[in-house]
């Protein structure tokens, strides 16, 4: 029996899809049943998209034949409180920055490496990429070269002690965990492969091309300090990634439906205005470029003291002593 005209026309949006994101399924009943998933996520991308007065539109992007569960557990974690031994919280005095520009993109000013994917066999790892382009925003800003930082060194090296790996860790830990390796070395040197594996320490002690002081951060501050210090580098951000909305982004200023509860890791690296009015900020994701703005998000900036999302809660940077 034929399908009806509407699911014929998913059913070729969804070979598209497949092709375009190269993705496989092991057998017919799989595919069916992402084949559904993927109905029922565009059927919901095409009623909101249909309603008036949104900032922001949905897509079936990489994440179309996921259920919303299975979204949650793969990509978002519970947050892991960080102990005040880990992080020097609220120890940067805002006023200390005096060039605020109205707009600012550290991609434009040439701080910013091309977006990564975390793949789907590290999905708890953003605090690593999020991290590693922190560092990049710095090591940009001190020397004028930009380079691609090891993630997988992150990974591997910082478990345990700074971090659980492919599990989840907290930004402020890992940028200590490069203080105290007095350093970390490129992504050609050490390149990601999206597992867990055993810490490499010849390449993790021998080619260290960048060494850090450690890492500052502000906890509970407002959205006008979290301006200040992004008009000085990227930043690292903890925010909440959980909803629905979130998963299917596609473009535009994001404007929730979220909560304040951390559950990924991200960067901000730059803010500016719609031609709107609306106030955003652009946040670096690791999802790869098929999620987003071909990886990035803008969104909602100047929304309450602690950030829409909570992006705001939590912000942590790395610093090199000659600069402060």
């Amino acid at each position: 029996m034929s399908r009806p005209f509407s699911e014929s026309l998913i059913s070729e949006r969804y070979e598209i899809w497949l092709a375009q994101y190269g993705r496989k399924h092991v057998n017919s009943e799989e595919q069916e049943k992402r084949f559904n998933i993927f109905k029922d996520n565009v059927e919901y991308i095409d009623k909101f998209n249909s309603e008036g007065n949104r900032t922001y539109k949905l897509g079936a992007n990489k994440f179309a034949d996921l259920t919303h569960e299975e979204f949650l557990a793969s990509y978002n974690r519970e947050k892991i409180s960080t102990s005040p031994s880990f992080i020097n919280v609220d120890s940067f005095d805002p006023n200390a920055v005096t060039d605020v520009p109205p707009t600012l993109d550290w991609r434009a000013r040439g701080a910013v490496t091309p977006v990564k994917d975390q793949g789907w066999g590290c999905t708890q790892s953003g605090w690593a990429f999020s991290v590693a382009a922190g560092i990049e925003g710095l090591l940009h800003n001190v020397t004028g070269n930009l380079r691609e930082l090891s993630v997988q060194q992150l990974i591997d090296c910082s478990i345990n002690k700074y971090s659980s790996g492919c599990n989840g860790g907290v930004s402020a830990r890992a940028y200590n965990y490069v203080r105290d390796n007095r350093g970390i070395t490129l992504e050609e040197y050490y390149p990601y492969h999206g597992s867990l594996g055993t810490c490499d320490q010849q390449k993790a002690t021998k080619f260290q091309v960048f060494q850090i002081s450690g890492c500052y951060g502000t906890q509970g501050r407002t959205e006008a300090d979290l301006l200040m210090r992004v008009a000085a580098q990227p930043v690292s951000i903890d925010l909440d990634a959980s909803s629905r909305e979130f998963q299917l982004y596609a473009s535009g200023v994001f404007t929730g439906p979220c909560g304040v509860q951390s559950t990924h890791v991200a960067n901000l690296v730059g803010y500016g205005v719609a031609e709107d009015g609306t106030k955003y900020w652009i946040m670096k994701n690791s999802w790869g470029t098929g999620w987003g703005e071909a990886g990035y998000m803008r969104i909602l900036r100047d929304y309450v003291n602690n950030g829409l999302c909570g992006l705001a809660q939590e912000v942590v940077w790395p610093f090199v002593n000659s600069l402060h």
